[in-house]
Order: structure tokens, then C-alpha cells, then sequence
């Protein structure tokens, strides 16, 4: 394996870490709300990355697998919302780094990069108001 595809492969297997470790739900104790959706950048679909729902900065984060994502247990009100698209090789499952853990197999498409002030909570100025129950939401990235 080349080394940019190495570090793509390292890179896709800590944002699955990270994914997992964030909320997905729990530890709230008010109403909360679930977010589905697309994301894309300039009309493109994001292939693979993450989604996460800012609120009290904590974050309650999802997956995005060919532009689609779903995000459950986010606390009812305004949230900061950001973007992240990770560059993967589409042409071997990825390992999570557990012996016992299941391959990831990405979905196929080009990279589609988001631009860095989407990236940041401190700096996205993407926002949604969750509200109880279940919603939908598409983020189109200029």
C-alpha cells in the first residue's frame, strides 16, 4: 500500500473511532431530537466523513456515507453544526486496528473536501435548531 493510502487508511479508521466515541445518544436528560439528511459541497455528495451537532459543546455525531447521514439523541434547541470528509481507498476494506473489530468497507466516489472553517466548531457557521422528534436536514456546502 502506497503511503498516502496508508494514511488515508489511518486517517478513515480514527474518524471511526471518533465517530463512536462521540454521543450518539443518552446522558440527556431533556427532549431530543434526530437529524437525517445529505451533505454535499457545491452540489457534490460527501462520500465518507462525519456530521456532528454541536450543543453545550458536546458533540452528538453521526457518519456520512454517500452524502447521507443520520444522527440520533441530540438535545432539543440551537446547534452548531460541522462537516468532515476523510479521503479513503475505495479499493480495500479498512481495518479499525482491533483484531477483533469488523473491516469498514467505504463507500466508492471521489474525494470531496470541506472547506477547513466548516471543520471547526468555533468557526462553522452552519446551525440548526433540533426539535423533538424526527427531522430532516440537507447541508449543501458553497
Amino acid at each position: 500500500m502506497s503511503k498516502s493510502k496508508s494514511a488515508s487508511a489511518v486517517i478513515a479508521a480514527g474518524l471511526i473511532v471518533f465517530v463512536a466515541g462521540c454521543s450518539r445518544s443518552g446522558g440527556n436528560d431533556g427532549p431530543s431530537g434526530s437529524v437525517s439528511g445529505k451533505v454535499s459541497i457545491n452540489g457534490t455528495p460527501v462520500t465518507f466523513g462525519s456530521i456532528a451537532f454541536y450543543v453545550d459543546n458536546k458533540a452528538y455525531a453521526g457518519e456520512i456515507r454517500s452524502g447521507k447521514f443520520s444522527v440520533i439523541g441530540i438535545p432539543v434547541g440551537a446547534s452548531k453544526v460541522t462537516v468532515n470528509s476523510i479521503p479513503v481507498p475505495s479499493e480495500a476494506p479498512l481495518s479499525t486496528g482491533a483484531d477483533e473489530a469488523p473491516k469498514v468497507t467505504p463507500p466508492k466516489g471521489p474525494n470531496v473536501p470541506v472547506p477547513p472553517r466548516f471543520t471547526d466548531p468555533a468557526k462553522t457557521p452552519l446551525v440548526f435548531s433540533v426539535a423533538a422528534g424526527a427531522q430532516e436536514k440537507s447541508f449543501d456546502i458553497r
